[in-house]
């Protein structure tokens, strides 16, 4: 694998060889393993477009676009105190 098929044309992380969309999970990559720095020109252009594709309205953000979990979703269990 080249290292270069994990960033697309336009400067983002990839979830994934093969697969170019992002996934909230590749902010580790700079906090908190620190494989790139939070202005590397990689993890400015990952965390734009994590912005543009995983914010929710109303806040908050999907770890990746089909993801259901984060404020609903089939599995989804409020916490309850005491639980």
């Amino acid at each position: 694998m080249d290292a270069a098929e994990l960033v697309r044309l336009d400067g983002h992380l990839c979830k994934f060889v093969g697969n170019p969309a992002v996934d909230a999970a590749l902010l580790g990559a700079a906090v908190p393993y620190q494989l790139l720095a939070l202005d590397d020109p990689r993890m400015v252009a990952t965390i734009e477009w994590i912005e543009r594709d995983l914010r929710r309205k109303g806040g908050g953000a999907h770890r990746y676009r089909a993801d259901t979990y984060y404020g609903g979703g089939a599995d989804y269990r409020p916490h309850r105190n005491g639980a």
